[in-house]
């Protein structure tokens, strides 16, 4: 699976606007544009079984992503698990199913579950720069307020699809297929991240969240833990 570092830039850094990046990414790395990005990310909290409760919360996760379009993503973390892989589980729904889903939850399910937020990213934006993908877009709350809470920026190594499923603007809808067996080697994996922190360094960001999916010995987890790694950047303040 392909390298995947996620960036959230916090709405009090305010002068670092979409429009700022975008002009800062052109000017330095001359990428191909692809197109508009979307992505669309609601969060429920698991109801407290007492009044006095105190934690650790469950979250359950609604995730689609723009250029993986026909899917939503579920995937339910629990922060406090550390020994039980099964308690955290993700899987992928049809996207027409997506309406249906959520309102099972919050109808059916309301016991169980709180709706927290919902957030999109918009006037979102697609490059490719050598072999990444480079997604950028401004993260905003869903409801009456439609706050702005900061921006986002996804920076992929891009990996050929194993079929010839629809690709969305022009742009690779995202990793299915392992690698090229000599990308797997630990040269080949160091090179992948010093190029990455390349391209970041291009946006002149002094401090971000930062979040990728290189594991300790170096290697990288399958597509749904890709997921877990969005679901976890989008919880926020959830």
């Amino acid at each position: 699976m392909g390298a995947l570092r996620l960036f959230f830039i916090s709405e009090n850094q305010s002068s670092n606007t979409v429009e700022v990046l975008n002009e800062r990414l052109l000017r330095t790395c001359d990428p191909e544009p692809l197109g508009s990005w979307t992505l669309d990310h609601r969060l429920l909290r698991s109801t407290p079984s007492s009044i006095d409760f105190q934690g650790p919360w469950r979250y359950q996760h609604l995730l689609r992503l723009g250029h993986d379009p026909s899917k939503t993503f579920v995937h339910v973390a629990d922060p406090s698990n550390t020994e039980d892989p099964a308690r955290n589980a993700t899987i992928a729904i049809p996207f027409d199913q997506q309406s249906a889903f959520a309102n099972l939850l919050t109808s059916k399910y309301a016991a169980l579950w709180t709706p927290k937020q919902t957030v999109q990213v918009q006037n979102g934006h697609a490059y490719a720069v050598g072999e990444f993908i480079i997604r950028l877009g401004e993260l905003r709350l869903v409801g009456v307020q439609q706050r702005h809470l900061g921006v986002i920026v996804s920076i992929q190594e891009t990996v050929a699809p194993d079929n010839d499923e629809p690709k969305e603007n022009g742009e690779l809808a995202g990793p299915r297929a392992d690698p090229d067996p000599d990308q797997l080697n630990g040269e080949g994996l160091r090179q992948v991240q010093d190029d990455i922190e390349d391209l970041w360094k291009q946006f002149g960001i002094s401090s971000a969240k930062e979040l990728s999916n290189e594991r300790p010995d170096g290697s990288r987890g399958g597509l749904f833990e890709d997921i877990r790694l969005w679901c976890e950047l989008l919880r926020l303040r959830g």
